[in-house]
């Protein structure tokens, strides 16, 4: 077999001839964590057409002929990639006629780790929900697609291309090799740290059940709240969730603590720098939420720590790679080490993260899709997706119970900036 790393698959010259013998591209080290996590992402979008189940197929092999790393598979033994192919499409994809659309998406966009549970399919799959032959719900859709693969395979950036109908090429420089100093520094600090996992996994308290919520609202007045405030969009949208759900959300139980909540939020690497990821381009960033009684203050306090923390990803990103790569050297010789609660602490009460506008263009432009719903389940992490589109937003939160009691304190937020009407009555 040939090995190689997974963004050869990402360009034609990397495609294989259905038949052919597997090739295995080894792992990046944050694609083994994200692999052995079962860390996952979707994609979800109405269309007023009424799909057909050959509509729905074409489309399919549309999204992975744009992003043919969507073929492979991973085998966590060999910690590597290896293409899928030859398999039947219709083993992916599952179509499935509906009374309504009632409760969706939120029904059907939750965690499910079935992506990973079949040893020769690809960790991808595609699900497509159509209304009885014609009929329409009240905003004109007859049809709901669903794409959901594996998060070492696909990122935000990757669905918003792929929408876009523009190939999702992975296929980005290796990352130059350190200095031995900073590689000897690195590895230290790495080596540290890696034993607190296992600490902490066995501690660790947060193991109560999650699942999802969407909200969506209207884009148009997000930018003239923003200057009227004096921050950026992203600072807003970020603020609009954390406030809505401990400060707004709260006003209806007990009130909120005055601790400052830890988050961790993603940022798109521009360059490559020593010690990047050899795959995933997203790096993360950690920073304190403040505490204040009003909302404008509260985030033009975020905005500036924001602004000041800029794009300083590097050297974090940096420690959290070297640390993945000694868990995948003790992952080799003791994978009973890492079971689901291993992969289930993070050290953030959020993660937020704010992709790239998904606006259908190229082969998907004229299937009408519409209100683009797009996240992550991460095991153990409370989380927001932030998705820009046409003239709507979307948030999809991922989180544990009780937290998700208090979406409706975003809802109430967005009624009070005059954004969107109030919650609907439960």
């Amino acid at each position: 077999m040939t090995e190689g790393t997974a963004s050869d698959l990402a360009t034609p010259a990397g495609l294989l001839v259905p038949g052919q013998a597997p090739q295995e591209f080894r792992d990046a080290n944050f694609q083994w964590y994200l692999s052995r996590a079962r860390n996952t992402v979707y994609f979800a979008a109405y269309s007023p057409k009424r799909f057909s189940r050959a509509d729905f197929r074409k489309m399919t092999a549309d999204i992975i002929g744009l992003a043919p790393q969507l073929n492979l598979r991973h085998d966590d033994r060999k910690q590597a990639h290896v293409d899928a192919r030859p398999f039947d499409l219709d083993a992916l994809v599952t179509y499935t006629e509906l009374t309504s659309f009632d409760g969706y998406p939120d029904r059907v966009v939750g965690p499910n780790h079935d992506l990973f549970e079949h040893g020769t399919l690809p960790n991808f799959r595609a699900s497509c929900f159509v209304l009885p032959e014609g009929d329409v719900d009240e905003r004109g859709n007859r049809t709901l697609v669903l794409f959901r693969a594996s998060h070492a395979l696909m990122e935000g950036v990757d669905t918003a291309q792929v929408m876009r109908g523009r190939p999702s090429n992975h296929r980005t420089p290796q990352s130059p090799k350190r200095r031995l100093w900073h590689r000897f520094t690195t590895g230290v600090v790495a080596a540290l740290a890696a034993p607190t996992n296992f600490i902490i996994e066995a501690v660790h308290w947060r193991r109560a059940p999650v699942g999802m919520r969407t909200l969506s609202f209207p884009k148009a007045p997000l930018r003239k709240i923003a200057a009227d405030l004096g921050v950026n969009q992203r600072s807003l949208l970020f603020a609009i969730v954390m406030y809505g759900i401990y400060h707004t959300g709260a006003k209806t139980g007990r009130p909120p603590t005055r601790r400052r909540r830890v988050i961790g939020y993603s940022n798109l690497a521009r360059e490559r720098y020593a010690g990047d990821d050899d795959f995933v381009r997203l790096r993360m960033q950690v920073a304190t939420m403040p505490y204040r009684e009003g909302f404008a203050a509260y985030v033009k306090e975020l905005d500036g720590k924001l602004n000041r923390a800029g794009s300083r990803s590097l050297g974090l990103q940096m420690h959290y790679n070297a640390i993945m790569g000694i868990h995948r050297r003790i992952d080799r010789v003791a994978p009973f080490l890492y079971g689901p609660w291993f992969f289930s602490f993070v050290p953030y009460d959020f993660v937020l993260s704010l992709v790239p506008p998904h606006s259908p263009g190229g082969v998907f432009a004229d299937l009408g899709l519409n209100t683009t719903y797009a996240g992550s389940h991460t095991p153990g992490v409370n989380c927001c997706v932030i998705v820009p589109q046409g003239d709507t937003v979307t948030l999809n939160v991922y989180g544990a119970q009780p937290l998700l009691d208090r979406i409706d304190g975003i809802e109430t937020l967005l009624s009070e900036l005059g954004v969107a009407g109030p919650p609907l009555p439960p």
